[in-house]
Formats: structure tokens, sequence, C-alpha cells
């Protein structure tokens, strides 16, 4: 049979878990969000690497 003090370190195990998965599912979420806005950014490209590559 379980002790009181197993069970409840159990359920505190368990919360914290939850809790942090919560967490990185969140952060990761933020993190998308401001990766697909950084993606969208075209960046200027000077005209003398342009040429540069064509004549390579």
């Amino acid at each position: 049979m379980k002790t009181t003090k197993k069970i409840l370190s159990n359920r505190l195990c368990n919360k914290i878990a939850h809790s942090l998965g919560k967490t990185s599912i969140k952060i990761s979420e933020k993190a998308m969000h401001k990766s697909c806005f950084c993606g969208v950014y075209e960046t200027k490209i000077p005209m003398e690497l342009l040429k540069n590559s064509n004549q390579k």
C-alpha cells in the first residue's frame, strides 16, 4: 500500500510536469509567431552581389 507521502509527492510531481508542459507550449507558440513574422521580412541585396553571382 502506498503511503500518503508517496501519494502526495506523485501528485505534486504530476502537477509540476503538467504546468511545465503548458508553459513550454506557450513559449513555443510565441516563438513561432515571432519567427514567422521575421520570416516575412525581405532584406535588400546590394546590386554588386547580384551582378557578381550572375557573372560566375
